[in-house]
């Protein structure tokens, strides 16, 4: 099926989907490493932190590391779900000494 859209609704979307500013949620996952002073996280424990539900952490997560605001600095086994965790940080804080 086929169907029309304007140019300017096209347009919109590709300007919101590539957005170089933060949405409030994801602002507020930064801060949680601005006040780490250097520390990773994994997605379970920003979901802790922040008391955001997973699947609004996991959503924000994937936008900034899209948007190269995070980066993934490892894994870890987590014992009680028996699975592995990515560790996320920020790119800056990355070889730094404090």
């Amino acid at each position: 099926m086929r169907t029309q859209v304007a140019r300017t609704s096209i347009d919109a979307y590709y300007d919101n989907s590539f957005q170089e500013t933060l949405e409030p949620k994801e602002a507020v996952l930064m801060g949680v490493f601005q006040n780490s002073f250097g520390g990773s996280f994994s997605r379970q424990e920003l979901s802790k932190i922040t008391e955001m539900p997973i699947n609004t952490v996991c959503g924000r997560v994937k936008s900034l590391l899209l948007k190269n605001e995070l980066i993934v600095v490892g894994t870890r086994f987590d014992a009680s779900t028996r699975k592995s965790q990515e560790l996320l940080s920020v790119p800056e804080l990355q070889g730094r000494l404090f």
